[in-house]
């Protein structure tokens, strides 16, 4: 199986730089020379070489792409000939590169939103470490030579303190065991279709997934083609996503007679803003339109979701790992205290 080297900072620059020369009139052969150039990453700019020399020797642009399969998704090279047959292929290079552009954002903002919490595990282990290899023997040895009586929680506590430091090998080993068994059940739950279903169902994941259908559609009907001809092209790319389309049942419905927004109504899953886009854009002829401004409007809106997720989650976990500080120190404070008869 072929590995995925897909970078999506690479494909947009090729993709909107490509499709910025071909407007502007040069020919296909002088702007992969010019962008071959440009692109900073060596091993696209290899790759963007030997498309100059397929071209040159007579193929066509998608024919010369497909040769690069893990470098280029299937999406991006069926677009690229279809845009090369329908004669809009600056049209659909500045869509494709519109379309990586929000999937990258998106990835960097989920990392974003992850790091943060990271910091705070990492804050976490590092003060647990602290406490148990250098508070927990000093305050330990200050209560049981004070002589008073111990509390059972701080024995417990002192008790496992001190089987840590005396294990140190013992418990690194069991913790990096753990954790190479939870990441790799990790994986394997992240794999599996039915927990994919639900994680789908989740508000931000519809979001992300009713924008990325949206700028499908969107590169469909900017490429000229018949809109069920379109959709058959993406389901055949999209079925092999762990995630369900709709675009399967947008094509039955259509099929059977009903119109763009009568079929995206009854699938049940898109926003009223979608489908009050859609019908005006259906309505007045101008879906192309319509639905590009559907696809910033729902950018924003999703946008604001992460960032509204990001500030939930922020202060939340600043709460647990205060909290969890103030038990431990409360934990060894309080027979201190109590040997002091204060």
């Amino acid at each position: 199986m072929t590995r995925n080297k897909v970078k999506d900072d690479c494909i947009i620059r090729i993709s909107s730089d490509l499709s910025m020369l071909l407007e502007s009139g040069i020919s296909i052969f002088n702007a992969f020379k010019i962008l071959s150039s440009s692109v900073s990453d060596k091993k696209y700019k290899i790759i963007l070489n030997k498309i100059v020399g397929k071209i040159n020797g007579g193929s066509s642009l998608a024919d010369a792409f497909q040769e690069y399969t893990e470098y280029f998704p299937e999406l991006y090279i069926q677009m690229i000939h279809i845009g090369e047959a329908s004669g809009n292929l600056s049209t659909v290079l500045e869509e494709l590169g519109s379309y990586y552009t929000i999937k990258r954002d998106v990835k960097k903002k989920i990392i974003n939103v992850s790091i943060y919490p990271i910091i705070l595990m990492f804050t976490l282990v590092a003060m647990l470490v602290f406490y148990v290899q250098v508070i927990t023997p000093a305050i330990g040895e200050f209560v049981q030579g004070s002589g008073g009586n111990i509390p059972w929680y701080t024995k417990n506590i002192l008790s496992i303190c001190n089987f840590i430091r005396e294990n140190n090998f013992l418990v690194i080993l069991s913790f990096v065991s753990w954790s190479s068994v939870i990441i790799l059940l990790f994986n394997l739950i992240l794999k599996n279709k039915r927990f994919v279903r639900i994680i789908s169902k989740n508000k931000l994941a519809r979001n992300f997934r009713e924008v990325l259908e949206i700028e499908a559609l969107l590169l469909i009907t900017k490429c000229g083609l018949p809109l069920v001809l379109g959709l058959e092209i993406l389901i055949d790319i999209f079925n092999k996503s762990k995630v369900q389309y709709c675009f399967n049942d947008i094509k039955i419905s259509i099929n059977n007679g009903m119109n763009l927004s009568t079929a995206f109504y009854n699938i049940g899953t898109f926003s009223e803003l979608s489908l009050n886009m859609i019908t005006i854009g259906e309505e007045s002829g101008k879906l192309d339109y319509a639905l590009e401004k559907l696809k910033s409007m729902l950018v924003s809106n999703m946008q604001k979701n992460i960032e509204t997720l990001t500030s939930f989650i922020q202060p939340i976990l600043i709460l647990v790992i205060g909290v969890l500080v103030c038990l431990l120190i409360l934990i060894m404070m309080v027979p201190i205290y109590s040997s002091m008869n204060i």
